[in-house]
């Protein structure tokens, strides 16, 4: 039962991309405007609290999002400066992604000092 709970998860997450890049071909705007609400985030922490009803864990959860999306904006600065600078997209949308990844590690490391620990648990 448990494998079929998460086969029906997984299908309608796959279901909201697929709807959300067909929204994105006819209006890059209305996508952008429904991706920047965090559905996937308000569905993960809601769904953490239904499955183990603790709140501490989703409690968690919203505040390391809260501080590792300041760190994930990086992602579209690089990207539209790569498309600025002429790169190709895979190219550019590479480098997006390892700015990205050195943006988050490095705001945890800066934040531990600030004394906000984000790798520990509730």
């Amino acid at each position: 039962m448990v494998w079929l709970t998460m086969l029906a998860k997984a299908f309608g997450y796959a279901i909201a991309i697929l709807v959300l890049t067909e929204i994105a071909k006819r209006n890059s705007f209305i996508a952008a405007v429904i991706i920047a609400f965090p559905i996937m985030t308000v569905l993960t922490i809601a769904n953490l609290y239904l499955e183990t009803g603790d709140p501490g864990p989703a409690y968690k959860l919203a505040y390391t999002t809260f501080w590792l999306i300041i760190a994930s904006l990086s992602f579209f600065v690089v990207l539209y400066a790569c498309q600025s600078a002429g790169f190709s997209f895979w190219f550019g949308f590479s480098i997006a992604v390892v700015a990205t990844i050195a943006s988050i590690i490095g705001l945890t490391f800066l934040l531990r000092q600030l004394g906000i620990n984000l790798l520990s648990n509730v």
